[in-house]
């Protein structure tokens, strides 16, 4: 007797494609109820029919073992296609935290330095279109752990803080904030003047002076601000962001 007929194989193709349908459109639950409504609708329906029919009860038994085996294989698909999809969907969102790594500090949580460049390209040109004008602001800190309210902030914790308060002074949607290497960040300010940088580095001064967790008049002794005209061509501030970044021979300080 041939158990599995061309027919039942073509049956659990179509089931197939069901499943794999509504795991992707639906998740894995979806998939799973869409599983178990077909195949038991058709297990009962060929039983059903063969019932009624007047066939033998060795011949309804084996009706029953194939939906049994075909129920049993259809789970297992599901469970590998499930677990499929899973893993994709993960890697998905682990290459697009990967991405978002690339593009940040993993310490001051700010730009990285390729990241800034890149987008200072196009804030540079939108301020040309719109004839605006634009502000560095330069931020340095010597790389020594600071010892405050009895406690030690090392280096790093200290450039984590830094990065924090200058994100949460800037206009995140405008401007961009961005570490350049050797304890130096650098703030970029478009359609400001140089009242409204000075602004700016006051309102970090004042923040850092409501942060908790270290003593502000320590950290501020510290840090050296440094406020400097964005050059109107590309080629020039792209070459002074690499020069405060130390990768020339160096700038003159504007204060």
């Amino acid at each position: 007797m041939n158990f599995f007929a061309i027919e039942d194989f073509s049956i659990y193709l179509i089931f197939m494609v069901f499943i794999y349908i509504s795991i992707l459109i639906g998740g894995s639950l979806y998939g799973f109820v869409t599983l178990t409504m077909t195949t038991f609708a058709v297990a009962f329906w060929q039983v059903y029919t063969a019932w009624i029919n007047g066939s033998r009860i060795s011949f309804q038994i084996t009706l029953i073992l194939k939906q049994i085996m075909g129920i049993i294989f259809l789970i297992l698909f599901w469970v590998m296609l499930s677990e499929i999809t899973n893993i994709t969907v993960e890697n998905r969102k682990m290459k697009e935290k990967l991405k978002i790594l690339e593009r940040t500090d993993e310490i001051t949580g700010v730009l990285t330095k390729s990241e800034l460049i890149e987008r200072f390209k196009i804030i540079f040109t939108s301020m040309q279109r719109r004839n605006q004008s634009g502000y560095f602001v330069v931020l340095r800190w010597a790389g020594l752990n600071v010892k405050s309210r009895g406690k030690t902030y090392y280096s790093g914790s200290i450039a984590r803080i830094i990065g924090q308060v200058c994100l949460n002074s800037i206009r995140r949607q405008y401007d961009l904030a961005g570490s350049l290497g050797n304890n130096t960040l650098l703030i970029v300010l478009q359609n400001t003047n140089l009242e409204g940088a000075q602004i700016v580095v006051g309102r970090i001064k004042e923040n850092l002076k409501k942060e908790e967790r270290i003593n502000a008049s320590v950290l501020l002794e510290e840090l050296d601000f440094q406020i400097h005209p964005i050059p109107t061509n590309l080629d020039e501030a792209v070459e002074f962001i690499n020069c405060i970044a130390g990768e020339c021979g160096g700038i003159e300080n504007v204060k």
